[in-house]
């Protein structure tokens, strides 16, 4: 049940004081991450299958910055740090919050930074505290991943903004620069903010996020996403009026309708200055693979990337010899080059998620950047 949404908080609400949400690809502090366990819904069922991927990810981020760990307790802390190269060891710091599923994107707070002031107050880290329900209500109970965000401000020391609405980070994008992406179907959904109207929605958004452009979207959709449409899965900013956007090239299906809806959306958009948006289409893979455990597709894709100081990590599910049909893999090194290309200050690494999209998401739904602050 979410609290009274705060939408004019007046002096003080992180628009008001300065904050703002920056974008991915600005310098980052650390990368924070909720470590699997068998509690969750996610990977209960495949555990041990899951947890190389995780190793795997956190040495990939360690190499370019800090990790930030979230587990249950000292066995789980004592499992990573028996199976972490040393030198990742070295740049991951332990928290003891626990949460029941691993997606830290969405239980997790979106961070904001505050540069300093001219009288000469010293930059600052804020955080707003969106209220977490499962997805709507989806996997309860959902209690302990909604304290999360709290116990994380609070172990950073960042200025805490508690936004009284259900809200993930998974559905929203900024351009740091002053606009912001998200689709109707999370935050006007009736199994999150009830009565909450567009209008509204976009007022706190602006206080919360410091935006004044926010760009609706009705078609971010793709089968087996469980999250009502979080625009991670398929639109995500490389600059500030360029967007990539996931397209199904296979010319029929769900997929392909309401990515080309979602595409046809953004190129009728604008980025703060009017700007029309300049929109790169991201092939998404053509394989279907059922889990019978969820009775539905995957949500395979390439968008869920995540932006690292140095490295772009991409979602990755064939290997050379290994896929089943030779046009799968091809459709992933063209995605690799796209992303090589709207990210040239960057290395495209592709991470193996064929375990871990079994939890119905990837790389970006686990990770929530902790940026570095002005100096």
């Amino acid at each position: 049940m979410s609290q009274t949404p705060q939408l004019d908080s007046g002096p003080y609400s992180p628009r008001a004081l300065g904050f703002r949400a920056p974008a991915e690809w600005e310098p980052q502090e650390a990368t924070w991450l909720s470590w699997p366990n068998l509690t969750g819904e996610s990977y209960s069922h495949m555990l041990e299958e899951v947890r190389p991927a995780f190793l795997r990810l956190i040495e990939e981020i360690a190499e370019v910055e800090s990790v930030y760990l979230n587990v249950r307790s000292d066995e789980e802390r004592d499992f990573v740090e028996s199976n972490l190269s040393q030198s990742a060891l070295e740049r991951t710091r332990f928290f003891l919050i626990p949460t029941r599923e691993p997606w830290c994107r969405d239980h997790g707070p979106t961070f904001l930074v505050k540069p300093e002031s001219k009288d000469g107050g010293g930059a600052e880290l804020g955080a707003v505290d969106w209220v977490y329900n499962g997805w709507g209500g989806k996997y309860p109970p959902y209690w302990l991943d909604n304290r999360a965000a709290g116990w994380m401000t609070r172990a950073v020391g960042a200025q805490p903004f508690p936004a009284g609405v259900v809200f993930e980070g998974g559905s929203v994008e900024v351009n740091g620069t002053g606009s912001l992406i998200t689709s109707r179907s999370c935050i006007l959904n009736e199994n999150r903010n009830p009565g909450l109207t567009e209008e509204e929605a976009t007022r706190l958004l602006k206080e919360y996020l410091n935006v004044t452009n926010v760009i609706w979207v009705d078609g971010a959709h793709v089968e087996g996403d469980d999250t009502d449409a979080h625009v991670d899965v398929t639109t995500r900013f490389a600059g500030r009026n360029v967007v990539i956007a996931a397209c199904d090239e296979s010319g029929e299906g769900e997929n392909h309708r309401y990515l080309d809806l979602n595409i046809l959306e953004l190129e009728n958009s604008a980025d703060e200055t009017g700007k029309a948006l300049e929109v790169v289409r991201l092939p998404m893979p053509q394989e279907r693979v059922f889990c019978d455990t969820w009775k539905t597709a995957l949500p395979l894709g390439y968008a869920n990337f995540y932006i690292l100081n140095e490295k772009i990590l991409m979602p990755a599910f064939y290997t050379k010899g290994e896929a089943e049909d030779p046009e799968y893999l091809r459709i992933e090194e063209r995605a690799a080059k796209i992303l090589a290309e709207m990210y040239p200050d960057r290395k495209v690494v592709p991470v193996d998620c064929r375990s871990i999209i079994y939890g119905q998401g990837a790389i970006h739904c686990l990770t929530q950047q902790v940026p570095k602050l002005p100096a």
